[in-house]
């Protein structure tokens, strides 16, 4: 696991949460338990969506496979590699617990599917913007989920500009706060929602 981690760490460029090192040896072992016992893996429709969302880090998850094929001879099944991008994405986050990075990742799912939709267009997960994206999305979900309001600029003016210079940009992010509240019952400020506007203007504008 310290092996699969240093190289996750390289990857990613990024220091990951040290609880990271416990989290996914455990999840490791349950696996080639799993595993050597014959039991079937539960398949998720998140195990799909993951290389879509998390690109960088579903490469680490299939990274991680060969590691664990190459030194303990145990090959897994390739879905544990989205499982095991689960784990790198909730490091980075500082998360309280791994529901919870699922809960986001749900989220983040319907997110990018609205979009998709409203726009039809197939977003470009290769992309720095939509890097940026989904990683605004998932530190603004954190805030949601634990209460915490971004600070208040004042700044109704540049909310209506928004609303005036990208409408189609501006009526997605409304669906957006809608299905928010309906499906989880989340409040969306105009603070959060004019970021929310100008990432959705940046990873569609670059399709179009």
């Amino acid at each position: 696991t310290e092996i699969i981690v240093d190289a996750g760490e390289t990857y990613l460029e990024k220091k990951l949460n040290a609880s990271l090192l416990i989290s996914l040896a455990d999840h490791i072992q349950s696996a080639i338990n799993r595993q050597k016992e014959g039991m079937e893996f539960g398949v998720s429709s998140l195990q799909w969506e993951i290389p879509f969302l998390y690109l960088k880090e579903a490469k680490v998850g299939k990274k991680a496979l060969t590691i664990i094929a190459e030194k303990l001879d145990v090959e897994l099944p390739e879905m544990e590699a989205a499982f095991i991008a689960l784990h790198f994405v909730n490091a980075q986050d500082g998360l309280e617990s791994m529901d919870e990075t699922m809960l986001i990742t749900e989220i983040t799912k319907s997110i990018v599917k609205t979009i998709q939709s409203l726009f039809d267009v197939s977003l470009n997960k290769e992309s720095m913007n939509y890097s940026r994206f989904v990683t605004h999305i998932r530190y603004f979900m954190n805030r949601q989920i634990h209460n915490e309001e971004m600070k208040a600029s004042g700044s109704d003016n540049l909310y209506k500009i928004i609303q005036e210079q990208y409408p189609k940009s501006y009526a997605c992010g409304l669906m957006i706060r809608e299905m928010l509240k309906r499906e989880y019952n989340l409040s969306v400020s105009d603070d959060e929602m004019i970021y929310l506007i100008i990432h959705i203007e940046r990873v569609v504008s670059e399709i179009k």
